[in-house]
């Protein structure tokens, strides 16, 4: 009965020991890459763990449906916008209230969300691999292909860069 229990207590111990070292395991956040200027120079990146991807969805669907109250409701008060033509400024709910007042219609479709940081970072961006449709209410047309980064700092959205490609009528995807 004692080597029984022995090679039982033996094979608990084992079964108890891989447990641990598999939560251990599910717990490490890959890296690669490396930051090469501003705060977190030399850091490695990692692919950010925390909310903020669920967040940046929920701002996609509230864009699509021209609800500029509700695509605000987990950004700053102003965002500082970089726009692939070069200009840097503040971007308020109020300014995409306007945008929406202007566009009979519009479609945004994600192709890619990747949520990263640095490590030791609490700033998660949220790379962004899009095509957008605006139907303007003059009767002109918006088709961009578009590649963002979305700054996150606690769960709220502070800032946008911005890359575009023009996407012609013809184009249906990447």
């Amino acid at each position: 009965m004692s080597d029984f229990l022995g090679r039982y207590g033996i094979i608990l111990v084992l079964a108890v020991m891989v447990g641990c070292q598999s939560a251990e395991t599910d717990q490490e956040v890959p890296s690669n890459g490396m930051v090469m200027t501003g705060d977190y120079s030399g850091s490695a990146f990692t692919i950010a763990t925390t909310y903020e991807d669920e967040i940046f969805m929920d701002m996609v669907e509230a864009f699509n449906n021209m609800d500029a109250e509700a695509l605000w409701e987990s950004a700053a008060d102003t965002v500082m916008f970089h726009q692939s033509d070069g200009t840097v400024g503040p971007l308020t709910q109020a300014d995409m209230a306007a945008f929406f007042s202007s566009a009979d219609s519009l479609s945004w479709e994600i192709d890619a969300v990747i949520p990263v940081k640095a490590a030791g970072s609490n700033r998660v961006n949220i790379l962004v691999d899009s095509r957008e449709v605006v139907y303007m209410n003059d009767g002109s047309v918006m088709r961009r292909k578009l590649f963002e980064r979305f700054i996150f700092e606690e769960g709220t959205l502070v800032g946008v860069r911005q890359w575009e490609a023009a996407m012609p009528a013809s184009v249906q995807g990447m």
